[in-house]
């Protein structure tokens, strides 16, 4: 038994809620059951599509977090990762004069439906989205992400997190 990733297509464990290849939610995906192809060659073509496709996918949904301190240290998301101390971005955070202020799995940045969401993921110190007004490039509100809701962000904002670091997002 299993779960088949609906954006990639690959088999996870079933107690799995992150796909082990692209890290989508798979928390809602039903549990199917190992089921015998009878036609393997026409398995092996839409698989082979189902390849294709995510490919295209993934070439066209990037996002680039810029760090506003150094704006040549970059970490570039292609639909969906998490971030934190223990994954995406990590080289960049243990470089910090106290890394630890960031969760390990602190935030997940995807895309859905043609936009772009960010999610805290019940980090200790907390994730913030600052929107800029765009004729006096005067930061304009700051929100304090709630943790496990979606959060739409778009290029011009700026991405803190844990307020020790900041990043610009650019799409």
């Amino acid at each position: 038994m299993y779960k088949i990733c609906p954006s990639c297509r690959t088999k996870n464990p079933i107690d799995e809620i992150l796909c082990i290849n692209c890290m989508a939610d798979i928390s809602s995906v039903s549990i199917d059951e190992d089921v015998d192809t009878i036609d393997t060659t026409q398995n092996l073509i839409e698989t082979n599509q189902n390849f294709n496709i995510n490919q295209e996918k993934q070439e066209k949904n990037k996002l680039e977090l810029v760090l506003v301190e150094n704006k040549e240290l970059k970490i570039e998301i292609v639909n969906n990762a998490i971030i934190g101390r223990y994954h995406l971005g990590k080289e960049i955070f243990q470089k910090l004069p106290n890394p630890k202020l960031i969760s390990r799995e602190h935030a997940n940045i995807f895309f859905k439906n043609n936009k772009w969401y960010i999610r805290d993921l019940n980090s200790t110190n907390g994730t913030y989205l600052l929107s800029k007004n765009q004729n006096t490039n005067d930061n304009v509100n700051e929100i304090k992400l709630e943790p496990y809701k979606d959060y739409e962000i778009s290029k011009g904002m700026i991405l803190n997190i844990a307020k020790l670091i900041s990043f610009y997002i650019e799409i």
